[in-house]
């Protein structure tokens, strides 16, 4: 490695650091993740048949019964799983729906590990309307 890569890379490494550790620098709060109490809930009764050893699989196999697998207007499409105290908790948000009321979608489903597998305890809803840009567990009109 040349002596002037090594510098570039200690110099911008030292300054990122700095910047980092600088308590003049406003720091950026965590998005707020929204509480179960925040979603319309869904009835899960049809669903609790399905599980999986892994949650996403689970998820995967609800959602695909909840929504368009390829709805018009889609965007995108993110998952994510947080895991506490033998529970895993799935946010599954689309963007970009078909709607003229509604600009996203996102859903909360709850699972508890039953005999070594995922299984569907609860699941919510929230939209996210096209006049105030705000989610909500309320319908948009």
């Amino acid at each position: 490695m040349s002596a002037l890569l090594v510098f570039l890379l200690t110099t911008t490494i030292g300054q990122s650091i700095a910047q980092e550790s600088d308590p003049k620098q406003p720091q950026e709060s965590p998005p707020k993740t929204p509480k179960k109490e925040d979603y319309a809930p869904v009835d899960v009764t049809p669903f609790q048949a399905i599980s999986d050893i892994d949650p996403k699989i689970v998820a995967f196999r609800t959602l695909g019964r909840f929504t368009n697998p390829q709805p018009e207007g889609l965007k995108s499409e993110s998952i994510s799983v947080s895991y506490a105290s033998g529970k895993a908790v799935v946010t599954h948000t689309i963007t970009g729906v078909a709607d003229d009321s509604v600009a996203a979608v996102k859903y909360r489903l709850e699972m508890s590990l039953v005999g070594g597998k995922w299984q569907l305890t609860w699941a919510g809803k929230q939209q996210k309307c096209r006049t105030d840009k705000k989610w909500t567990k309320a319908r948009c009109g």
